[in-house]
């Protein structure tokens, strides 16, 4: 499996002290995952907390604020003794959730590679060739950074895709978006040179990116709903959420009693969750001009790769 999830999410419990620490998943991840599926959580009515999360051994230094009450998924490598760092200032209330992996099929980058992309609101096509080398991507696995404190705009889509995702942010989080046949995809940012598009990863096998994303909104309020089924086979679904303001929002395994429901911390936020065997996630709003979107799906895959690590 390209993806795995977890039976049921894990609490970890780094230390926060604002350095660099190790964190050790080897009792939950299994010897040659390359990667890891993580939840931020803050249910706290404090935000601006700094967060940062990088493959172990990497240099990179991309601290992200975290809104009151929010949540957001972040994808970050792991050493082959399945550890990864983390910093993480102010605040010991954030909450990390351990969700699932990624195999071979998924390469994480020790540093991220930057995209080039510079704030002037234009969809820009980002190359990763140069990254995967002999590889070929279907996916790129990527972390948005935001260093200011203002709110701007930011999205990404599949290269081709006339898709116009991207809202008003002030806080980071990951994403995984469709790579065509060229391995290119296309993102902008827009009002504040702080924020950055940065790559950490891709996927070459087990996942399928649609070019334009599917609407799977909900039309009704309060309670867990199903989404539209995934197709046949998926494993998960990998979806992006438009909340329109600081409105609440929670997907889950269709029968999942997992009931972390709070806003964006991101405003556009990426995420991917399990399905459960007739392929339905579901999902929670507080209003419904929060609208949900599908832009891919995870599959078995048979193929695997020998590197583990990029």
């Amino acid at each position: 499996m390209a993806v795995v999830f977890l039976t049921a999410p894990v609490q970890l419990s780094p230390t926060y002290d604002g350095t660099y620490v190790d964190v050790d998943v080897s009792a939950n991840v299994p010897s040659g995952a390359t990667g890891i599926i993580l939840e931020l959580f803050n249910n706290t009515i404090f935000e601006n907390n700094s967060v940062s999360i990088r493959n172990n051994g990497s240099t990179d230094d991309l601290p992200t604020g975290t809104r009151e009450r929010s949540h957001t998924w972040f994808f970050v490598g792991v050493d082959s003794n399945r550890v990864f760092e983390t910093k993480v200032t102010l605040l010991s209330t954030i909450q990390f959730w351990l969700y699932g992996y990624f195999n071979s099929e998924s390469v994480f980058l020790t540093n991220s590679v930057d995209s080039g992309i510079t704030s002037d609101f234009t969809w820009t096509d980002v190359n990763i060739s140069a990254t995967t080398g002999a590889d070929t991507a279907t996916a790129a696995i990527g972390y948005f950074n935001q260093t200011g404190t203002s709110g701007g705009l930011w999205g990404v889509r599949k290269n081709g895709s006339t898709d116009t995702m991207g809202e008003n942010a002030k806080a980071g989080g990951g994403f995984i978006i469709g790579c065509d046949g060229s391995e290119i995809f296309e993102g902008y940012t827009a009002d504040d040179t702080t924020r950055k598009i940065k790559i950490v990863g891709y996927m070459t096998a087990g996942v399928t990116a649609d070019t334009n994303a599917t609407d799977v909104s909900l039309g009704s309020t309060g309670s867990y709903i199903d989404l539209a089924a995934l197709p046949s086979g998926a494993l998960g679904g990998i979806y992006y959420t438009s909340p329109n303001g600081s409105n609440s929002f929670n997907w889950r395994k269709n029968g999942d009693s997992t009931d972390r429901y709070q806003r964006a911390n991101n405003n556009s936020t990426f995420g991917v969750v399990e399905c459960d065997a007739s392929q339905l996630v579901e999902g929670k709003i507080v209003n419904t001009a929060v609208d949900f979107f599908q832009i891919g799906y995870f599959q078995a895959t048979g193929r695997r790769r020998t590197s583990l690590i990029c």
